[in-house]
Order: C-alpha cells, then structure tokens, then sequence
C-alpha cells in the first residue's frame, strides 16, 4: 500500500481558561465562539481539500467521543481516538501514529490543535503542504511558525539556527490522484530523499534556509521555504520576548508534521514509557474500539502528563541524529486562548467594547457576552470581561485573562463563600460586594471595589 498523507487533530484540552462557557462537559474546542460553527468543526473544515475524510483524525477524551462524532460527522466514528485520561500532547501524538502506523508505517502526518483561530483556509492548506512535503524525509520534523506582529508573553517561540547557510530544496513527487501530494513511497525510497539528498538553490544570509520553490502540482509555490531551528523557547518574559523578535523568531503555532516511523522512533528515543504504552495500540484499533478502550486505560494510567515540545522536540533540535524545521505560516492566527485574545479578534465599538448578546450600560475597553437566557449590564467599569450564563457569571480583569483557570481550579478545590444564594469565588478580589441567586456561581479575578448583582435575568456589575 502506497504511503499517504494524514491529519490528526488534538482536541483533548479543557480549556479552562474559558470558564464558564467552557466547562468539562463542553470543553473550549466544542464552543461557537466564531460564527455558528465550533472551533472543531471549523478545524475539521479547514482541512477539506488536504486530506480527504478517510485521512482524518481527531484524538480528544472518551468522555466527548460522541460529541466530537456529532460536531465531525463526516470523519469515520473509528477515526475518533479517544484518550481515557488527559495527558498532554505528547501521549496523544504517540496514540495517534502509532495507530496511523499500524496501517501505513511511513505515513507522513500533520498534527494540529482543534481550537486555534485561522480566517484564512486556503493559506493554511498551501502552508501546511509545504510543511508536509519537508517532512517525507526521515527523522524529520516541521513545525510551523507564525511571524508574530508583537512580543507576546503568552506563547512559545521557534528560534532558527543563526548565521548564513545553503537553501534547500526538497525533491519533487508525484500527485496523487485524491490530492495531488501522495504518490507511492516505501521506506526506502522515502529514506533515500532525505536532508541530505536536497538540491543546493541558493545561497542565504539569514541563516540556513530551506526553500520549496515548485509545487508539486505544477505552478510555482509563492516563495515556500523552511528553516532550520536552533531551539524551542516556552512563553518568555517579555524583555526576552522583544529580543526573540530581533533574532528572526516565531511564535509556535503547535501545529507538527512528521512521519509516522519517525514520531515513533522519537518517542522510542526521547519518551519511552510512552512508546511503551503504546506498543498495542495500533492492533488494539484494528481489533475493535471496545479492545482499544480497554488497553489504553492500562496503558494511560502511568504516563507522564508532558508537551510533545518538551518531550520529543527540545531533545530533538539538540541531536545532530534529527532534523527539525520551521516553514513560516504566512497566515493570521491566534490560539485564542483567554477572552483578551478572544476580545482582540472581535469587532470594537466606540468606547472599545467587544460585546456579544444582550447587554446595556456604559463602560470602556470591555469584552461583554451574555448567552441565550442571560444579560450583561453594566455601569461605569473598563477593562473586564463579563461572561454571563444561566449557571455561573465571571467578571475578570482582562489584563489578568491568562489566570481565569484559576477559578474552576477553585471550585474543583471546593473554595468559595456564598454570596446571597448563590456561591462566589474570588481570586485576587478585594473590596468587592456579590450577591448571586441560587445555584449560581460567580467567579472574579482580578478586581476591586465592584458591585456584582446576579438574577435570573442576568448579571448586572458597576464600579
């Protein structure tokens, strides 16, 4: 069997950070937060036209499978993995390409989170096969970086090999007739066009520069190329920050391409108790779901909980034995992963508010958003989210956005007080007077000197 390509979609986080629209029921990824579509559903969009259907993965817990198949419906139910505990996205990848191996070993697969924000399909598509065209070479992997339009503090950066360098170009292959990138590979043909075998285009000053100019289809690719990376730096200060932007740096989208063999062999070298769990994953999945249910409850239980760039790539871009690269993503995106971010991608009224459902008052600077059978009014307050639902109500600072998981941490923990009939939670609150109807909670992060009213019409706050 010829050797194809793969998408494997992760969407296994909890997004707590989203609280209280995103709960364990109803994690972030499976939230309108764009439209009418969820954040998965658009992923899963997004990625018509890469790979087919029949090529399609998403690894998320078992407690939302059958969520997932309902917003999915049109990647096979056998192709939902589902993970029987959380343990980050290193044990998820292995999982996956084990499982992707067992039916095709040199199967090259694109790795990416459910709930990052991309308006631009076709430009992710055009960038993504770049990356998976790199990634066909042996003990290879891509990553794709995002050209960041600010020193952000809240993500991680992908740092190229300084210094001048040779650019690259991978050889070219034949289309395939579902999607132009898939032509008949085996190992050996596969391992036979690796780094080394990259034809010399030109000379950069940048640093080492790998350049895919022809697309496989024909056309010339508009200026495709990759880079070298020197190392991962996770979410810097931010004087750091600004000194990663002056040395050509990337934010890390989290977004992988690789082939099945060489995740794992990677996870043989750098991880091996996952590559021990998942030894009898992939012949569990052909066996049936029910088997592979049951094996990967024994094989979860002592793994660790770590990032696959903590756990493969960092050791990786250290060995002279891989080869890591980043192909640039001439895309928007953001992860959207707090409601600052989330304000930053709305449309803003006058007064700089982001606002969402129904909602009155004045204030300045605000994300505002009141779900179906909920209210937001407000008076005299700047700078705060003010997520109003049926059940829990969260007034937060927006310069503090990135704590929010604080708060149902807090709960889990079972801290919080009443307020009227209902239960407040505070964080970093001071000053501030709450009063909830019954069964409501209220989470605050962040603020001072507040009146927060909560009824069955909504929630009403004022400075």
């Amino acid at each position: 069997m010829p050797a194809m390509r793969h998408v494997v979609i992760l969407a296994g986080g909890g997004g707590t950070r989203f609280w209280p629209l995103s709960t364990p029921e109803r994690p972030k990824q499976f939230l309108r937060l764009f439209g009418r579509r969820t954040l998965l559903a658009d992923t899963v969009a997004r990625c018509r036209g890469l790979v087919p259907p029949s090529r399609t993965w998403v690894v998320t817990n078992a407690a939302h499978v059958a969520l997932t198949r309902r917003e999915a419906p049109t990647i096979p139910a056998r192709q939902i993995l589902g993970e029987p505990v959380g343990r980050n996205s290193a044990a998820a990848m292995a999982l996956a390409a084990r499982v992707i191996g067992e039916i095709d070993p040199a199967a090259t697969l694109l790795f990416l989170p459910a709930d990052a924000h991309i308006p631009d399909a076709a430009a992710f598509r055009d960038t993504a096969r770049v990356a998976l065209d790199f990634a066909e070479a042996p003990r290879t992997f891509v990553t794709l970086g995002i050209t960041p339009t600010f020193p952000a503090t809240g993500y991680g950066y992908l740092v190229p090999v300084p210094g001048p360098g040779p650019s690259l170009r991978p050889p070219s292959r034949p289309p395939a007739a579902s999607e132009g990138y898939s032509g008949p590979r085996g190992k050996g043909a596969a391992d036979a066009r690796g780094l080394a075998s990259m034809a010399v285009v030109s000379e950069g000053c940048a640093g080492p520069r790998v350049s895919n100019m022809a697309s496989p289809r024909g056309p010339q690719r508009s200026r495709s190329q990759a880079l070298p990376l020197a190392r991962f730096v996770e979410k810097p200060v931010a004087s750091k920050a600004r000194r990663l932007l002056r040395a050509g740096a990337r934010w890390n989208a989290g977004i992988f391409a690789g082939r099945a063999d060489a995740f794992d062999e990677a996870f043989e070298e750098f991880l091996p108790p996952v590559a021990r769990g998942m030894v009898a994953a992939g012949r569990e999945w052909r066996r049936g779901e029910k088997l592979l249910a049951r094996g990967l409850r024994a094989a979860y239980a002592p793994l660790p909980s770590i990032s696959i760039d903590y756990a493969v790539m960092e050791p990786a871009s250290r060995s002279r034995d891989w080869h890591l690269l980043t192909v640039p993503g001439r895309f928007a995106w953001s992860d959207v992963g707090t409601w600052r971010a989330l304000r930053d991608l709305m449309t803003l009224d006058p007064d700089g508010n982001a606002v969402r459902g129904s909602h009155e008052g004045h204030s300045r600077d605000c994300l505002l958003m009141a779900t179906r059978g909920s209210h937001v009014s407000v008076s005299g307050v700047h700078d705060l989210a003010v997520i109003s639902s049926p059940r829990a109500t969260l007034v937060a600072r927006l310069s503090e956005a990135e704590r929010v998981r604080e708060i149902p941490e807090a709960l889990a923990r079972g801290r919080g007080r009443r307020a009227g009939a209902g239960l407040h939670v505070g964080v970093d609150t001071v000053g501030c007077r709450v009063e909830a109807n019954r069964s409501h909670v209220v989470g605050t992060l962040g603020v001072r000197d507040l009146k927060i009213r909560v009824t069955s019409k909504g929630a009403e706050v004022s400075g």
